[in-house]
C-alpha cells in the first residue's frame, strides 16, 4: 500500500469518525441524557430505563459521549465531567443556530444576520459576555509581554470596548500606580464596575458611557487597550476607531489590540473562526497580523509589534504600536 492511499484512508477514518461523534452528542441532547446526567451518577442500564431507551444501544452511546469531554466513566457508572456541568446552556446545541445557515450564505454570499443589529445584542454578542471569563489567561499573558508594572510603569490606560474590563483591571491590579479608564456602553461599564470592585482596584478606575468607535479621551493617555472586538468590525470601523485613539494618546502613547489572529498554529481553528465571523457578524473577519498592522500604519500608527498569547484558547495575540509622530 502506498503512502497516499494509507494517508487517504487515515484522513477517511478522522472524517468519519468526527461526524459519527456529533451525531452521538446531538442524540444525546435530543434524548436528555445529558440532564439525566446533570442529576448524578447512573449507569447505562439506569439511564435507559430512566428515559425509555434500549439499553445496550446506551452503553454503547455513553462509551462514544466520553470521547467528547462531556462525559466521564467511573467502573460501570457515567457521570457529567466538569466541562459538562460548566458549559452555559446556550452552548449546548455546538453552534447549530448559525452553522444551519452555512449553505445558503455559500450560495448567496448574503450573511445570515440583521444589518442593524449591534454587536453585543446578536447572539454572537450575548455568547462572548458569556465566555469573557475565558480571557483572564489571555490578559495575564498581555501583562507580561508588555512588561506592565516594570518598564511601563504608572501608566493611564484606557480599556475602550472594555466589556468585562478584565483586561484594563488586570492591569491596575498588577501596578498600583496604574489609573484606568473603562469606556463602553452603559450596560457593559456594569460588568466592568463589578470586576474592578471584585479585584479592588475601584479607587483607581473610571468610567464613560461612549461609543468606542469615537471617544474623545479629556486628557491624552499612555496606553488604549482594545480587546476581542476588532475581528467583529469591518474595516472603515477599525479605522475610524483607530483614528479616534491616536487623537487620545500622547506623542508616546501605544495602542494594544488583542484578538483572535488568522496566523495563530491551529489551521483548523482558524479557518471555523473565519467562517463564524461572517456567520454571525454583520461585518467582522478574521485578520491576519499583516491586514491589521496595515490598518494601524494607516491611521496614525507605527512599529507595530506582535505576541503570540501563550496561554488557552491559544488563539489569540497581542499587536501594539507606538502613535505616528
Amino acid at each position: 500500500m502506498s503512502d497516499t492511499q494509507r494517508k487517504t484512508i487515515e484522513i477517511y477514518q478522522r472524517l468519519n469518525s468526527a461526524n459519527a461523534l456529533v451525531h452521538s452528542y446531538r442524540a444525546a441532547m435530543d434524548f436528555g441524557i445529558f440532564e439525566a446526567l446533570c442529576e448524578g451518577q447512573m449507569t447505562a442500564t439506569q439511564i435507559a430505563e430512566k428515559l425509555s431507551l434500549a439499553s445496550e444501544p446506551v452503553a454503547l452511546l455513553l462509551d462514544q459521549l466520553c470521547e467528547t469531554g462531556f462525559v466521564e466513566k467511573y467502573a460501570d457508572d457515567y457521570a457529567m465531567s466538569v466541562l459538562g456541568k460548566m458549559l452555559p446552556k446556550q452552548f449546548a446545541q455546538l453552534g447549530e443556530s448559525y452553522w444551519s445557515h452555512l449553505s445558503d450564505w455559500i450560495k448567496t454570499g448574503e450573511r445570515p444576520i440583521d444589518k442593524d443589529a449591534l454587536i453585543d445584542s446578536t447572539d454572537f454578542g450575548i455568547e462572548s459576555i458569556a465566555l469573557e471569563w475565558m480571557g483572564t489567561p489571555n490578559a495575564l499573558d498581555v501583562i507580561e509581554v508588555m512588561n506592565v508594572g516594570k518598564s511601563r510603569l504608572g501608566m493611564h490606560v484606557v480599556d475602550l470596548s472594555c466589556g468585562s474590563g478584565i483586561f484594563g483591571a488586570a492591569m491596575a491590579y498588577q501596578d498600583k500606580d496604574l489609573k484606568i479608564t473603562f469606556v463602553d456602553t452603559e450596560k457593559n461599564l456594569e460588568r466592568a464596575k463589578s470586576t474592578a470592585e471584585s479585584i479592588e482596584v475601584m479607587d483607581r478606575s473610571r468610567f464613560v458611557t461612549a461609543d468606542p468607535v469615537a471617544y474623545v479621551s479629556q486628557n491624552p493617555v499612555d496606553l488604549v487597550v482594545i480587546a476581542n472586538r476588532c475581528s467583529k468590525m469591518s474595516d472603515e470601523q477599525v479605522a475610524s476607531m483607530f483614528r479616534s485613539v491616536a487623537k487620545n494618546l500622547k506623542k508616546t502613547g501605544e495602542l494594544a489590540v488583542v484578538d483572535h489572529f488568522s496566523e495563530q498554529k491551529d489551521a483548523f481553528v482558524n479557518r471555523t473562526k473565519a467562517i463564524e465571523l461572517q456567520l454571525r457578524t454583520t461585518d467582522g473577519k478574521l485578520r491576519s497580523k499583516k491586514e491589521m498592522t496595515g490598518l494601524m500604519y494607516a491611521n496614525g500608527f507605527c512599529d507595530a509589534m506582535y505576541s503570540n498569547l501563550k496561554s488557552p484558547p491559544g488563539t489569540h495575540g497581542v499587536l501594539v504600536a507606538g502613535k505616528t509622530t
